[in-house]
């Protein structure tokens, strides 16, 4: 009957630990739109101030200027050990500039 006292604890802490890595999506659309925003590449290839950030699909993004689009690719980092996912642009493409 002890037993069981210890495994209910391990239960718990197993749950909580598995729901703390995981953001609410609003939470984690704002860390991909910061990783955008952080971009040098992006911020090298575009100009003029962003006028709208779209997601097209899964961490595929259309970034538009007053004068730019470029379709920006981001890569999930998952964290090592409970945590939010981080994200990185991974390719800045299709750069269309006026």
């Amino acid at each position: 009957m002890f037993r069981h006292l210890f495994v209910v604890p391990a239960v718990l802490a197993a749950v909580t630990a598995s729901s703390v890595a995981a953001l609410p999506p609003y939470w984690d659309s704002v860390r991909q739109i910061q990783a955008i925003l952080d971009s040098e590449e992006l911020g090298a290839r575009v100009h003029g101030a962003i006028t709208s950030i779209r997601s097209l699909r899964d961490l595929t993004f259309q970034v538009e200027t007053r004068s730019c689009q470029a379709t920006v690719v981001l890569e999930a980092i998952p964290p090592d050990g409970p945590g939010a996912t981080s994200y990185v642009v991974e390719t800045v493409m299709d750069v269309v500039c006026q």
